[in-house]
């Protein structure tokens, strides 16, 4: 297996900072006072923002309910940013304000979390959705499936249009064993909401499975 020196450094770099992050107390991400488990501390937990509900279309025009934990600015864009600096656990603590926000108020048959493509999760050590959704399950008793797998390693979409995020994602996912989906309520996870590009795309093919009802849930939703 051939690497680049740049992909070997960057992996060395990731594991000593997960090392560092582990042999160090649990700290919130916003203010740094020494909590029991990495996240955000109650203070700065008051300072998220509410985000209202939205939706995004499926296929026949179907109308899907998004639902965030609070709005994209403040402290949540301080976690959110946390999977650039190799900070696996804040996403634990991601996961405990979701439910404390939403989920707890919710039922489903499965979590379903939108995945990083292989090569981008090797580079980053871990997949802060998969960990939240993981969390989410332990949390809620609700059960965590990967029904997707990414299957287009595509670019970063912060800069780009609406219709170059289109192209971006088309065909990016595919489905795994559809059949455990056939009328079950899904609520699709994810880190943040903005254009709902990646939401629309992962839709379209879950709905093929005909699922009973299907939800989006994320931590924050850009306005």
């Amino acid at each position: 297996m051939n690497y680049s020196f740049k992909n070997v450094h960057l992996f060395f770099s990731n594991i000593l900072d997960q090392v560092r992050a582990s042999l160090s107390p649990a700290s919130c991400i916003n203010c740094e006072l020494i909590i029991k488990k990495e996240g955000l501390c109650l203070e700065c937990f008051k300072k998220i923002k509410p985000a209202i509900s939205t939706v995004v279309s499926g296929l026949k025009r179907t109308i899907i309910p998004v639902y965030a934990a609070g709005i994209y600015e403040g402290v949540l864009v301080k976690l959110v940013l946390q999977k650039y600096k190799n900070n696996e656990q804040a996403f634990i603590g991601a996961a405990e304000i979701i439910y404390e926000n939403q989920l707890k108020y919710m039922n489903a048959d499965f979590l379903i979390p939108i995945p990083l493509h292989y090569k981008k999760n090797k580079e980053r050590g871990f997949d802060q959705v998969e960990i939240i959704a993981k969390n989410l399950s332990k949390l809620s008793g609700i059960t965590c499936l990967q029904a997707l797998s990414r299957i287009k390693n595509t670019s970063p979409q912060a800069n780009l249009t609406r219709l170059e995020r289109q192209q971006n994602l088309a065909n990016a996912f595919d489905i795994i064993n559809p059949e455990l989906l056939y009328q079950k309520d899904l609520i699709i996870i994810d880190d943040v909401y903005t254009t709902g590009t990646t939401a629309y795309e992962v839709i379209k093919l879950l709905e093929t499975a005909k699922p009973k009802s299907l939800r989006v849930l994320v931590l924050a939703r850009a306005i």
